[in-house]
């Protein structure tokens, strides 16, 4: 089997900040509201980076080709070689290839060593002349990679191949791309770009190319109107700017749609799924965050648990109580807004209100399962359950419900679907009960003293009968020290888990007749709520565990380890919301 872990996950929320501090005994802090949105906003399209700004560009471009006429020759421009070197030993031989070249040199020449051929290289190379094989006299000259992007019908910048090149580039912008069309399309050159553009996609030179029909041998080119280069630039490094910051959003937030709020005459709104939320105090999202649970939650519902003795109210009313004390504990800032590292208390709040938004914003925040995540003694299995809801969409899958009408066999929590590969999963959610933690009764024990036993929960679920490859997702909670004990691995290369994790393992493959029936495991530890709660937010635990041999079903592995990167993103929450104005 193959171990993927994290002994500490890494999260972006290092700082948490919100626009003004708030009344502690009232459920409702804002006098905001929510009302629908006819259909739901579309989801963020899947982008591939490509960094290109103004300044890296490298040629001037000529525009006809992209001007309203409607037919370009597919006659290739590239820049075309002069001379080609060859040699063996010391000898070397330059033979003209180019018109210009032979029209200067007719005949090849023999050079009886490599200074003398290069003295020759260098004298044309300042008349303008290109050499290939200049390797073989110029130990400074270095061949420099080359990576290819294509733009496709659908505007996408889609990663093409790599090759190495001369240091001078051999294409200009408005070239056609050699090696003739493919599938009935030629790529026109749009762009060659070095630097850090160039760099930072994996390369030393990028060509940046787009994708046009032929017919007939003709380049056929959608009538479109004249552009000048400073629009062409300043779109094309626009379109870039949104294309990496795009890219940055998925890393750090997953396959999700993006944030999407405006100002308008005082008011911030936000749109979650087919609502639309407002406020006129929201400055940042956490602002949002801390009044969306109470939203969905209900004023009754709130109201209810307030009217209890602290202890006695529900695990998210007392989260979101002692996080505003902590919030308001915060010395102001010069723009008298507040600033902080989240404590323990604070992180277990806005992660699950983070989760919260994530499921009705990408998916469909299920009643059965918010009436759980409402009720006091099935909160524990109904958060856990979210965080894997939340963590699938992170993804790039899309959640189905199970039937669980059907009494034939026994269910899985829901099914998932991977939205680019199409592959199906079945997802099962454990979470370990412990005394006098997340609502349940009794007093924690020592950290020495806490149960490492795990194979009930996974056994449980591995006794489900689901329609496609299991996902199952075990949260331990436990204490940091205790949870070192499960997670710590022996050996970092190669990956060897610990010996608990080994011998939960082994046990279950016994009593599972030798199988590893699952397609992926992914054990978490999100110790919030142990310890002192005015403590900075402790080191979490994510271990996965995908089978050697592929279950049947599983046709696309890379959309099932994409699963364990979304659990890695647990805890990074946006600060800012979106800049658009109304």
């Amino acid at each position: 089997m193959a171990y993927i872990g994290c002994q500490s996950p890494t999260y972006g929320q290092v700082i948490t900040r919100w626009g003004r501090r708030v009344a502690i005994g009232a459920w409702y802090t804002d006098p905001g509201g929510c009302f629908p949105i006819q259909t739901d906003l579309p989801r963020a399209p899947n982008t591939a980076v490509v960094q290109l700004t103004k300044t890296d560009r490298q040629e001037r471009v000529d525009h006809s080709w992209r001007s309203c006429s409607a037919i370009i020759s597919v006659e290739g421009t590239i820049k075309e070689m002069d001379y080609v070197i060859t040699g063996r030993g010391r000898q070397r031989t330059i033979a003209a290839r180019s018109d210009r070249a032979k029209r200067r040199n007719p005949e090849p020449m023999t050079f009886e060593d490599t200074a003398s051929a290069l003295t020759f290289v260098r004298s044309a190379s300042e008349e303008g002349y290109r050499f290939s094989g200049q390797e073989l006299v110029d130990r400074e000259y270095k061949r420099l990679k080359y990576v290819y992007f294509v733009r496709n019908v659908g505007g996408r910048f889609e990663r093409a191949g790599q090759d190495w090149g001369p240091p001078d580039p051999v294409f200009e912008p408005g070239d056609v791309y050699p090696g003739g069309p493919r599938n009935g399309m030629q790529a026109i050159v749009l762009a060659v770009v070095k630097g850090e553009s160039a760099r930072a996609n994996g390369g030393d030179v990028m060509v940046l190319a787009e994708e046009h029909p032929i017919a007939g041998g003709l380049l056929i080119n959608a009538d479109r109107p004249p552009i000048s280069e400073v629009v062409y630039w300043e779109a094309m490094r626009r379109f870039a700017e949104h294309q990496k910051q795009e890219e940055d959003r998925v890393t750090q937030y997953g396959e999700i749609r993006p944030l999407i709020s405006l100002e308008h005459k005082g008011y911030t709104f936000v749109a979650v799924g087919g609502r639309l939320y407002y406020s006129q105090s929201w400055k940042y999202f956490p602002d949002f965050l801390k009044d969306y649970v109470p939203a969905v939650f209900g004023s009754q519902w709130g109201e209810a648990e307030l009217a209890k003795p602290e202890a006695q109210r529900h695990q998210v009313v007392q989260w979101r109580s002692q996080a505003i004390r902590f919030m308001n504990a915060q010395p102001p800032l010069a723009d008298r807004r507040f600033a902080a590292v989240p404590n323990r208390i604070m992180a277990a709040y806005m992660a699950f209100a983070y989760d919260l938004y994530t499921v009705a914003d990408n998916g469909r925040l299920d009643e059965v399962l918010l009436q759980r995540l409402k009720n006091r003694d099935q909160f524990q299995g109904a958060r856990h359950e979210l965080f894997a809801e939340a963590t699938c969409l992170r993804a790039g899958y899309a959640i189905e419900r199970e039937d669980e009408r059907d009494p034939s066999r026994r269910h899985a929590e829901f099914t998932a679907k991977h939205r680019g590969t199409g592959q199906l999963i079945s997802v099962e959610a454990k979470s370990k009960h412990r005394p006098g933690v997340l609502g349940r009764p009794g007093d924690p024990p020592a950290p020495e003293k806490f149960s490492l036993r795990f194979g009930g929960l996974l056994n449980d679920a591995l006794r489900k009968q689901p329609s496609h490859p299991l996902v199952v997702f075990i949260e331990t909670n436990l204490p940091t020290r205790a949870a070192d004990r499960v997670y710590a691995f022996r050996s970092l290369n190669p990956l060897v888990p610990s010996r608990i994790m080994d011998a939960l393992l082994a046990r279950v493959r016994k009593e599972h007749a030798g199988t590893e029936s699952y397609a992926l495991l992914v054990f978490t530890n999100h110790p919030h709520h142990y310890g002192n709660p005015d403590e900075i937010d402790p080191r979490r635990h994510l271990v996965s565990i995908m089978p050697q041999h592929p279950q049947v079903g599983v046709a696309h592995q890379h959309a099932i380890a994409a699963i364990h990167q979304a659990a890695n993103l647990y805890g990074n929450i946006p600060n800012e919301l979106s800049k658009a104005d109304g």
